[in-house]
């Protein structure tokens, strides 16, 4: 024989059946909203991680830009460097050059002096080639190996100047025009 179970009990069955089925359906909803939220997360994730990579990108571009920039600034700097030896190069051989001629403007100027301090007067009243002429030769001679000194040193100077001037410029544009 079967047990014989009160009334109230198949209620007691079905409403416990109910708070079962019901606390499972409660732990879905938690669940689903628990994988909603995890979702939104994962979603708010991406999103980050995609502009940290977009600004990560930007940064090497940016850097990479800097650097091939400062190389471009570099080789200008190296350029004018090269041209700034160049010139020194050619104000030395153009100063070499000009000492050669000056030496033999000098001793064509000796010379004059000499001949005319060995200068003997044609005739005793000629003043043109008395003592006092061969003294005028003689200053004339000084004045000019004095004027040759000056001019050398001084063009020596406006080399230096000039060459340093144009390294300057050339400098200057190379830190100029690289700003690109």
């Amino acid at each position: 024989m079967l047990p014989v179970f009160a009334p109230w009990t198949k209620y007691a069955v079905a409403g416990a059946a109910v708070l079962i089925v019901g606390g499972w359906i409660a732990s879905q909803a938690v669940q689903i909203s628990l994988l909603k939220r995890d979702k939104a997360a994962l979603e708010v994730a991406e999103q980050a991680a995609s502009q940290a990579a977009g600004a990560w990108q930007r940064t090497t571009e940016a850097e990479r830009g800097e650097r091939q920039k400062e190389q471009r600034a570099s080789r200008a700097r190296e350029e004018a460097n090269d041209a700034n030896r160049t010139q020194l190069a050619l104000e030395a051989a153009g100063a070499l050059a000009a000492a050669g001629a000056a030496d033999r403007l000098r001793s064509a100027a000796q010379r004059a002096a000499a001949a005319c301090r060995s200068a003997v007067p044609a005739h005793p009243a000629d003043a043109a080639s008395g003592p006092a002429a061969a003294d005028s030769g003689v200053v004339l001679a000084d004045v000019l190996a004095r004027l040759e000194s000056r001019g050398r040193d001084l063009a020596g100077l406006a080399g230096q100047r000039g060459a340093a001037g144009a390294f300057c410029e050339r400098e200057r544009d190379a830190l100029t025009t690289t700003k690109e």
